[in-house]
């Protein structure tokens, strides 16, 4: 889950997995390098991002920092996975989406973007950048076997804790379908689920508010 801190149609095929993350060399203060926007790195390769998800959703990436301390690991997981799908970083402009790192002394420490390991702003982020951002709303939809998400899109899920707005803590990464229904992968608890099991895990009252108008989930694709 992811409070603070930061499955699909019957396609087949798996790309081999991304190469390992090139560290950034920035030494004492961390200095912004260039990079290309998303778009310039290529259209999406939902295979290659599938790939890394099943290769590391029990695991942790050791070229990353892990935010399991600092309000969860989902989101963090879910962009390394687009990023490893041929989506690049974003370091222009006022709306960022990277991870970088820094180095202090003899240490390196990470700097990513807000956008990259929160939830809310990874949401806001691509939402506002043109992103394919699709509404899963109403009882039925959020508890039928396939939802309109396809192979390495996103999902965002409302918690149902506020009456008034929706209150967005969790992301999770399609990666197919088996045993009749959509299946993602996430962190921070390392498991491939059901896509409706975060519906069936909230309460009568957290479902209620997600039911208003307006609530529901989000499926978005790069």
């Amino acid at each position: 889950m992811d409070s603070s801190f930061g499955g699909v149609s019957q396609s087949s095929g798996r790309g081999a997995n991304r190469a390992a993350f090139v560290v950034l060399t920035i030494i004492l203060t961390f200095v912004a390098a260039p990079a290309e926007r998303a778009q310039a790195a290529g259209p999406f390769r939902a295979t290659l991002a599938v790939n890394y998800a099943k290769a590391w959703y029990s695991g942790y990436n050791p070229n990353y920092a892990n935010y399991n301390n600092k309000g969860g690991d989902c989101t963090n997981f879910v962009s390394q996975a687009w990023y490893a799908g041929d989506i690049g970083m974003d370091t222009t402009g006022g709306d960022k989406w990277y991870y970088r790192t820094y180095r202090s002394g003899s240490s390196w420490y990470p700097a990513p973007t807000p956008t990259w390991i929160r939830v809310k702003d990874f949401r806001s982020y691509w939402y506002n950048n043109g992103s394919s951002y699709k509404y899963i709303q109403g009882q039925s939809a959020l508890q039928a076997n396939y939802s309109p998400a396809g192979l390495g899109h996103v999902y965002i899920f409302d918690s149902g804790d506020s009456s008034t707005k929706s209150s967005w803590f969790h992301a999770a990464i399609n990666i197919g379908w088996s045993k009749g229904y959509d299946e993602y992968a996430q962190h921070s608890d390392g498991k491939i689920r059901a896509w409706w099991t975060i519906w069936g895990s909230r309460t009568p009252a957290q479902r209620k508010n997600i039911l208003k108008p307006g609530r529901g989930f989000r499926s978005i694709a790069p």
